[in-house]
């Protein structure tokens, strides 16, 4: 199901919609190869490629006539693709110790359900303390 995200407010200029749970983020360590130009250049002609070529093709052919069959539906689904953006902490999520999931979680679960959380702010203080050490760490095996 494609669900559109309503805005904040009156005073949000567009609409800011974050894929979750259904892509992966692609990394290259940097033991991998000396030759760092050629992976970044590898990547960047990949990721270059695979949006020109077959983004459209995926969404056009396989979303748009297959699973959504109306003009409606279509014109929703090139709305929410035309405003996602992606930044770190949902790309990296699991790096920085789920501080999004958190969130989600605690507006999705009632209490006494599995996976409610307590207190957010308690839970959202450690998950901080947490976070900085594994966010520094993940970015020490870049930049050692």
């Amino acid at each position: 199901m494609v669900i559109p995200v309503p805005m904040f407010d009156e005073h949000q200029e567009e609409y800011r919609i974050v894929p979750q749970d259904n892509y992966s983020s692609l990394s290259i360590l940097c033991n991998v190869t000396t030759a760092t130009e050629v992976v970044t250049r590898t990547l960047e002609v990949m990721g270059s490629e695979s949006y020109i070529n077959l983004r459209n093709c995926i969404q056009e052919k396989c979303y748009k006539q297959r699973y959504l069959k109306t003009q409606p539906k279509g014109k929703m689904f090139d709305y929410i693709v035309d405003n996602i953006y992606q930044e770190f902490g949902h790309t990296y999520t699991k790096v920085i110790e789920h501080p999004v999931q958190l969130i989600r979680n605690y507006a999705r679960y009632l209490p006494g359900e599995s996976s409610y959380v307590e207190s957010l702010t308690t839970s959202l203080e450690t998950t901080e303390v947490l976070a900085v050490q594994k966010l520094s760490a993940f970015l020490q095996q870049f930049y050692g």
